[in-house]
């Protein structure tokens, strides 16, 4: 990371583990094995009575081969094309081959981290941060803690917080074996009562004039549109001035 902040610390950069390019690349090493196999048996056995043109197995094969070979590819492209930069006061996302989109979220505003490791995951040192569940959740935030920091001083910035805890509350009620089922269903009905709590109050506050430009924030930032950021930040800049 070029880019370090002054006084940051980089402490890990990384790529998505390997076992990732294994889920992705099943399917293309699948194909080129029944291939080569129907190549000598099928095709081979009855070549000639299926009247097929001459050196038909040997580019039916190498067409094969070389679809396999682009999906590994680009497969192979994308994963080197994600990045996760950790530093003392940051985390960097960094996603797209041609087109890059990169996700910064401060230290500070990471207030709990969920890991899983299944017994494979163990031995070969992968996981997940999260259920997916909670990944659906936290991207349904993320959004809106990122731009933060640009809203007006107010109880409303604590609103997509709020959401995010009361929904893994009511993520590990839900999975929590030890509870009975009145038990699981009372605490339910109290976290979901927040919820819906949380959910008017977000309604209320989606009136303030920001949360327009936040929405411009952050579809600006989903499509990658550095100058239209850069435009917006100056113009928010430039009213916060004249209003100070």
């Amino acid at each position: 990371m070029s880019n370090l902040l002054p006084g940051e610390n980089l402490v890990i950069k990384a790529h998505p583990h390997w076992i990732v390019l294994i889920k992705s690349v099943w399917i293309p090493i699948v194909a080129v094995v029944l291939v080569v196999i129907a190549d000598f048996t099928i095709l081979l056995d009855n070549y000639n009575s299926w009247g097929l043109p001459p050196r038909f197995r040997t580019f039916f094969t190498l067409g094969v081969v070389a679809i396999a070979g682009l999906w590994l590819i680009v497969v192979w492209i994308r994963w080197q094309s994600t990045a996760y930069t950790l530093t003392d006061q940051r985390i960097k996302i960094e996603t797209g081959v041609f087109g890059r989109q990169e996700k910064i979220i401060p230290i500070d505003r990471v207030q709990d981290c969920t890991t899983k490791m299944s017994l494979l995951g163990r031995m070969l040192g992968y996981g997940r941060v999260g259920s997916p569940d909670e990944i659906k959740v936290a991207k349904e935030m993320i959004a809106a803690m990122i731009w933060s920091p640009l809203r007006p001083s107010s109880d409303d910035q604590l609103l997509p917080m709020r959401k995010l805890e009361a929904s893994k509350d009511l993520l590990k009620i839900q999975s929590d074996a030890k509870l009975s089922d009145e038990e699981r269903k009372t605490q339910s009905a109290a976290v979901q009562a927040q919820l819906v709590k949380i959910d008017a109050m977000e309604k209320k506050a989606a009136t303030d004039p920001f949360q327009k430009r936040l929405a411009a924030f952050v579809e600006a930032d989903k499509a990658g549109k550095q100058d239209d950021l850069k435009r917006m930040i100056a113009e928010f800049a430039a009213a916060n001035a004249r209003t100070n």
